[in-house]
């Protein structure tokens, strides 16, 4: 019995072997982070998802080498938003004398083949491409392909890409910059996808129907008024008038349709009220001008008989003896 207790508490070889190995496995474990975040910031790129076809697609690939580091940099840490906000995306750059026709399809199949969706099917996907001419890298074409499922998403609809490629990447190629044409374009993507529009109330009640009135009543009543000034002032019925009386007579109706048409969010109303209060200043200005301008008075003289002392004017006949 004692030496079965002296065995069973004897020290062995086996525990200090037990705590070496427990502790080269925790010394990898914190050495292993810095490693990855090493791996990270030389530029190594990690697949987001696996895709339809069963490979890994990737945030950006430069074939034609568009990007320096820095920029890649930026448009990987972009699409990673656009994908995180549920768009994934996909940067594509390759050698080819494209037109923009031809870039649209390219696009379009590499968005597809790629499989630049969130699932099977979804057709959500956007994939920006550039095409780069081999005889001449001064000759870009890029083109935004996006699946029919993934817009809109708030400022983001196809008229505001469709912007984004007119204003923000087509004058970065005008100025020979394609990479600067890129990172802008999925800049202004962002800033549309997360732009919320403000809401509008929408017109009830008695401001509906003096919409519809509006509508169709404003145009009339501003071309009715606009004609009446033209044709009263060839006529010169209003010479005689006075400016401040014409602009009241016609004003009102402007301010009347004015505040008529804010209220009921009439745009054709607030229109026709501009264009009627521009004539009214203008014919007003121009009938003023007329009234102030100096009258040329004439005066008719009957000739004088030679050896005659009278003289005729204004039909009075004046006698000198």
């Amino acid at each position: 019995m004692k030496h079965l207790n002296d065995a069973t508490h004897t020290p062995t070889a086996a525990a200090p072997m037990r705590w070496l190995l427990l502790g080269l496995g925790c010394a990898l474990l914190f050495a292993w982070a810095p490693v990855s975040t090493a791996l990270a910031s030389v530029g190594v790129e990690q697949p987001v998802r696996e895709s339809v076809s069963g490979q890994d697609w990737y945030m950006v690939i430069d074939r034609a080498g568009v990007l320096d580091q820095d920029r890649e940099r930026l448009a990987i840490n972009d699409t990673y938003r656009l994908y995180l906000h549920g768009i994934p995306t996909q940067v594509v750059t390759e050698y080819a004398a494209f037109s923009q026709n031809q870039a649209d399809a390219r696009a379009r199949e590499l968005r597809i083949t790629n499989g630049i969706e969130s699932s099977r099917g979804a057709n959500d996907g956007l994939l920006l491409y550039a095409a780069v001419n081999p005889r001449n890298r001064d000759s870009f074409v890029i083109s935004i392909s996006v699946g029919g499922a993934a817009l809109p998403i708030n400022g983001l609809t196809p008229g505001s890409l469709e912007d984004v490629h007119n204003n923000a990447i087509a004058p970065q190629l005008d100025a020979g910059r394609p990479a600067r044409a890129i990172v802008y374009g999925l800049r202004e993507i962002i800033y549309l996808e997360q732009y919320v529009p403000p809401a509008v109330t929408p017109v009830t009640g008695w401001h509906a129907g003096v919409r519809r009135a509006l509508d169709i009543l404003g145009p009339i009543i501003a071309l009715m008024g606009s004609v009446w000034m033209f044709r009263r002032r060839a006529e010169g019925s209003l010479a005689a008038r006075s400016v401040l009386v014409s602009l009241a007579a016609g004003g009102s109706i402007v301010i009347g349709t004015t505040l008529l048409a804010i209220p009921s969010q009439s745009t054709i109303g607030v229109y026709s009220a501009l264009v009627l209060g521009v004539v009214l200043v203008w014919q007003a200005i121009v009938i003023d001008t007329r009234n102030s301008s100096p009258a040329i008075s004439r005066m008719t003289v009957t000739p004088r008989v030679p050896g005659s002392r009278t003289v005729s004017a204004r039909r009075s006949r004046i006698e000198v003896k």
